[in-house]
């Protein structure tokens, strides 16, 4: 009988301590209402953090809320509220869960999205005096809606403030304009370097053009014009011809000049034809050579590298003109 005793008191003595530790933090929450109570928020909220260092409690956590909604810091509410009612099979959060949601709900409509783009990689960004991060951000900052101070800085460039106007459950995009410090040399950002380098690369040439032999010009300019001196020929011969003609047809066959007339038309008529032909082929010829000459059809050599190269090479020789070909 007395071992049951001793371990009963035994009991008691060990339980006796956790006993009063979680009565304080009870009564450390409960302190902190009636200081919210009295309108000592300030005060409330540092027992409340207390209470939740001790004890992790979604009801703490809740009550931290409340007194940062009650103080203005919405923002911090909002996520300590949050975090709170995620803790869905506490008892307290059950049975308070409207009234902190309803909470919540008031909380978000005195906050919004406030994101900062532009400037320079690894700029600092300060809003309302306190650093969120640097440049590129993440993800828009949440902050109290109303007016919001920007500060936005980097090494070498001059600190780019504004203020904006954050709507309550919104979002707002500020873009910040970084100016480099007078005689200060800033590097390009990476985009900027690349789309410099594509700048400078220089532009894609063709090829030059096939170079024609030095005869080719004097040939060909000489052939053309031999081509039409040979059809202004030919042309004033048949005008002789014809003129003859109508002699030949005014005169009688017994008439000497008569026949004279007719031979002399005949004879016009046969030259003239051979000046056409000649002509033609002269001038055929000369533009031949120049069309080909210009083309680098002539004088082209076979390439050193490519033995199914087809090349032409042409030359004047005598009275005519020499062409050898690779296939």
């Amino acid at each position: 009988m007395r071992g049951v005793w001793l371990v009963c008191v035994v009991s008691l003595v060990l339980a006796w301590p956790l006993e009063l530790a979680a009565q304080r933090r009870a009564d450390l929450v409960e302190q902190g209402i009636s200081l919210r109570e009295q309108g000592r928020d300030a005060e409330a909220l540092v027992l409340f953090e207390q209470a939740y260092a001790q004890t992790s409690s979604p009801r703490a956590l809740a009550q931290i809320a409340l007194a940062e909604q009650a103080l203005g810091r919405f923002v911090e509410a909002e996520a300590h509220l949050a975090d709170a009612l995620a803790q869905s099979t506490d008892a307290f959060i059950r049975r308070n869960r409207a009234h902190l949601e309803g909470a919540l709900e008031e909380i978000r409509l005195r906050v919004g999205d406030l994101e900062v783009v532009g400037g320079r990689p690894g700029a600092e960004v300060i809003l309302g005096g306190v650093a969120v991060g640097v440049l590129p951000l993440d993800a828009p900052v949440r902050v109290v809606a109303g007016s919001v101070a920007v500060e936005v800085r980097a090494p070498g460039f001059e600190r780019f403030i504004d203020t904006v106007q954050v709507r309550g459950g919104g979002s707002t995009t500020v873009r910040a304009e970084l100016v480099p410090l007078a005689g200060t040399r800033v590097p390009p950002r990476e985009e900027e370097r690349e789309r410099e380098v594509a700048i400078e690369e220089p532009p894609a040439t063709s090829a030059p053009g096939p170079t024609p032999p030095s005869w080719v010009l004097p040939t060909g300019i000489a052939l053309a014009g031999a081509g039409v001196v040979g059809l202004g020929l030919g042309a004033g011969l048949m005008v002789v011809r014809e003129d003859r003609a109508q002699q030949r047809l005014t005169c009688s066959d017994t008439d000497p000049d008569c026949r004279a007339a007719y031979g002399a038309g005949v004879d016009a008529e046969a030259g003239g034809i051979a000046s056409f032909v000649v002509g033609g082929a002269l001038l055929a010829g000369g533009g031949a050579v120049l069309v080909l000459g210009l083309t680098g059809a002539l004088g082209s050599e076979p390439s050193e590298t490519d033995d199914h190269a087809v090349a032409v090479r042409c030359a004047p020789g005598g009275l005519s003109l020499v062409c050898q070909g690779h296939f």
